[in-house]
């Protein structure tokens, strides 16, 4: 109604429409009469009047579904995202159609700060029927958490954010190489990167998103040929963790923070990623390596005794006599503080052989009868009833050492443990046969002394170099000595004693 010569228009609002170059048109009661005349058909203020063009905002909007999930680097989003325009109750604004002119443009948001360059697929569509259909976005080369997607319309800023959402690495960037070790020496350092669809280190992955790349072990075993888990063999020492966050797209692993420990043999490291519930998890598999012990080493075992030149901290010496036993001995392979490695298992396909030497110079197999290879079980290799035959002398030492070491490891071949010296006499001796009667003064044929073993074989071996040395007496033996054959020496060897009166020794040799 016009009161005073105004009709004042106070409640009017615009529904279900949104966009540009909207008007108002007024027109008064009498208009029909102007139409009937054909009078300002342009309505400039004679019968009727425009307001000036104006632009329709729409009130709120939002994005439906909210939620992104988890996405691979480079790859779209399984769903589509619909960015509604909305009245004041939250009713899409149906009525808006495409040549309003609205349109939504679509942003990446990482914690809450823009990422360009990052977003992939059709970031600025048209609004119709109040609606802005996304489908096809992607993120490439940008990883991590707290992302989300924010759509803005252009003409109001509006704008409406998904939940936040992980983006995951596609990749690995190669299999990672580590060198040979000594057990229980620390491993190189290890980088394991984080790469995206573009190939490159997703350097937006920070130690804030937890994307934590873990390591473990695995243990060839020589006996069936297969890769196994070996709980246990890989350690961190030194504060050293087996789970390390990625830091600019990069999980580093200390050198000083990793070993392999309590085993030996050929090893490989497996490096693997979680991502989320919805995709599988990463994997990278390194090179093979040999992981060599740093010693081998007597362990005693309760009860027994250990043989006097196997005591190595001991002050004793031992002579044997050829044929003897040289005495029941349990070893290990020991890392360098010579701590036994007692995760070696029979699987392992580990031998410690035992061989005689004399003088640093290893003697021939035939010098030792028994079992002198043993197979590692439980971390024990056991040695017993090894005997030692042929040879007489000084200067000798068992030397133990890994036999066919699995996978080729050369590192293994070169350990060995060396007992004390001790040395070797013969079994007994025989003397050459003399004449019947010699006379004073003439210098007697050449009269062989030799050294035989409890069979009877001559000891060939013997050389200038072991100090042996034979002394000849001449003994007057009266009539009233006595001999006494199979007499049992104070040594337990049994022998022949010869008794005079006249001197009262003995000897049993």
């Amino acid at each position: 109604s016009i009161v005073a010569g105004v009709a004042d228009f106070r409640n009017l609002k615009v529904v279900n429409r949104s966009g540009k170059s909207f008007r108002l048109l007024f027109t008064p009661s009498w208009h029909p009469r102007c139409v009937d005349k054909l009078m300002d058909v342009a309505c400039a203020g004679e019968c009727c009047i425009y307001s000036q063009l104006f632009t329709v905002f729409p009130y709120a909007s939002r994005v439906n579904p909210p939620s992104v999930g988890e996405l691979l680097d480079g790859t779209a989003a399984s769903q589509e995202f619909a960015v509604e325009l909305l009245d004041s109750s939250s009713n899409i604004l149906t009525g808006v159609a495409t040549p309003d002119g609205l349109r939504v443009q679509a942003y990446l948001l990482q914690r809450g700060k823009f990422v360009y360059d990052r977003l992939a697929g059709t970031t600025l569509v048209a609004v119709d029927s109040g609606v802005a259909m996304f489908t096809d976005l992607s993120v490439v080369g940008n990883g991590g958490s707290g992302l989300a997607f924010r759509f803005d319309e252009v003409s109001s800023l509006l704008s409406a954010s998904t939940l936040a959402f992980s983006v995951f690495p596609l990749a690995f960037d190669s299999f990672p190489t580590v060198g040979d070790a000594e057990v229980g020496a620390p491993l190189q350092d290890i980088a394991i990167r984080l790469l995206g669809a573009d190939g490159k280190v997703m350097s937006s992955v920070t130690s804030g998103d937890a994307f934590m790349v873990g390591v473990a072990a695995q243990k060839f075993l020589a006996a069936t040929e297969v890769w196994e888990a070996c709980a246990g063999c890989l350690q961190a020492r030194g504060g050293g963790v087996l789970r390390v966050a990625a830091d600019l797209g990069v999980a580093t692993f200390r050198a000083e923070s990793l070993n392999i420990s309590g085993s030996v043999g050929r090893f490989r490291l497996v490096f693997t990623l979680a991502r989320g519930s919805t995709f599988p998890g990463l994997l990278a598999t390194s090179n093979n390596f040999s992981v060599d012990a740093g010693t081998i080493v007597v362990v005693p075992v309760n009860g027994s005794t250990l043989p006097v030149q196997m005591d190595l901290t001991g002050t004793g010496t031992r002579q044997l006599v050829v044929g003897d036993a040289l005495g029941n001995v349990t070893l290990a392979l020991g890392d360098a503080l010579s701590s036994p490695l007692l995760l070696v298992a029979l699987a392992d396909n580990i031998e410690i052989q035992m061989e005689l030497v004399q003088r640093g110079k290893v003697l021939s197999a035939a010098t030792l009868a028994g079992v002198t290879r043993v197979k590692v079980d439980g971390g024990l290799a056991r040695f017993s009833g090894v005997t030692v035959q042929g040879v007489a002398g000084t200067g000798f030492q068992q030397r133990f050492s890994v036999a066919s070491p699995p996978g080729g490891s050369g590192g293994l071949a070169k350990v060995t443990l060396l007992s004390r010296v001790f040395s070797i006499t013969a079994d007994h001796l025989t003397v050459g046969a003399l004449p019947s009667d010699v006379t004073t003064d003439a210098i007697l044929a050449a009269i062989p002394v030799t050294l035989l073993d409890a069979q009877g074989l001559l000891l060939t071996n013997t050389s200038l170099a072991d100090g042996l040395r034979v002394k000849a007496e001449l003994w007057a033996v009266s009539r009233s000595c006595v001999v006494s054959p199979n007499v049992t020496t104070i040594d337990g060897r049994v022998g022949e004693s010869i008794t005079c009166p006249e001197t009262g020794c003995s000897d049993g040799t």
